[in-house]
């Protein structure tokens, strides 16, 4: 059993059918599953009431008002019923091998994150159909669905405590999932690309909850913090996860096949040498003009492939 943690935004229009489809299905793959809202939106405390989950309204936030995410971890850390936990983006569904997943792994403490499949515009999860794997084929094959890029990772599972001494970084706005990376790569903790294993399905949304749309979160000064923490000169993501996790093994991952992106990742947050990992990385920039150096890509196909059998 697991404590979801999320800050949802304000329980309205569109929004609020979408984060309704996401907390049913963390709560479909077990009954006794922990859900934790944490902030004071709209519409918050009618769900917290309606779907018997916790909502802590008070939770520490920076000048604009964001939930910082190492005071919703820190509050976790205390208070959460379970000791797995994982902070999720309130408009994720999850499908059952989440859970079966993280049974799988064997480490003390760790961070998993995986890439998602993004929904199409108009299309709805539907909580009717009891058989997920089969909704997920029959949208693949429509091309209404699509697998992210790995620039962006939308859960962080983990066990409590891992976020100690964690800075203030916002939730929700550029650069945070590069920051928690860099942060548990720094810690020499193993951080777990689950892609190959998790199905993540993102909903389509657009940005209308703030003034500037997507440009405030992905550029505004928020975003501008959190990639300070991040490192701002090419910051970490989930293919740089140390390890990775299918349907069969957990094994050793190496920037998913590119040695040189390795080796400044384990320069700059390992080591902390910048200069050995400025130097890397220009290297590897050479390389890859070259064609000498490359990185092992992942395609919707790939996912299909663990899907099919027995549907």
């Amino acid at each position: 059993m697991i404590s979801f943690l999320t800050s949802p935004k304000p329980f309205t229009g569109i929004s609020k059918s979408i984060q309704l489809n996401s907390i049913r299905s963390w709560l479909n793959i077990f009954p006794e599953n922990e859900v934790l809202l944490y902030g004071d939106t709209e519409g918050i405390e009618d769900i917290s009431w309606d779907y018997k989950v916790k909502r802590i309204k008070n939770v520490q936030t920076n000048e604009y008002g964001t939930p910082l995410f190492n005071a919703i971890a820190y509050h976790a850390k205390k208070y959460a019923k379970y000791d797995l936990q994982a902070y999720i983006n309130c408009d994720i569904i999850l499908t059952p091998n989440f859970i079966s997943t993280l049974h799988r792994i064997k480490f003390y403490q760790f961070m998993m994150i995986g890439q998602r499949l993004d929904l199409s515009e108009g299309i709805n999860w539907n909580h009717a159909v009891k058989n997920w794997r089969r909704q997920i084929m029959e949208l693949s094959v429509a091309s209404k669905i699509c697998l992210h890029s790995p620039s962006g990772s939308d859960y962080f599972a983990f066990k409590r405590g891992l976020w100690d001494d964690l800075p203030p970084i916002t939730i929700g706005r550029g650069g945070y999932d590069n920051a928690l990376i860099k942060f548990v790569l720094e810690k020499r903790i193993p951080v777990i690309d689950a892609t190959m294993s998790v199905l993540a399905i993102h909903q389509f949304h657009d940005y209308g909850h703030m003034v500037r749309g997507r440009q405030e979160v992905f550029e505004g000064p928020e975003a501008i913090i959190n990639r300070g923490y991040a490192g701002n000169h090419g910051v970490p993501t989930l293919t740089d996860a140390t390890w990775v996790i299918d349907n069969h093994t957990c094994s050793r991952n190496y920037s998913r096949g590119d040695w040189m992106r390795f080796l400044e990742c384990q320069s700059r947050f390992v080591y902390r040498s910048e200069f050995l990992g400025f130097f890397c990385r220009q290297l590897r920039r050479i390389l890859l003009r070259l064609g000498f150096s490359k990185q092992k890509k992942i395609h919707k196909n790939d996912l299909m492939e663990g899907l099919s059998g027995p549907i």
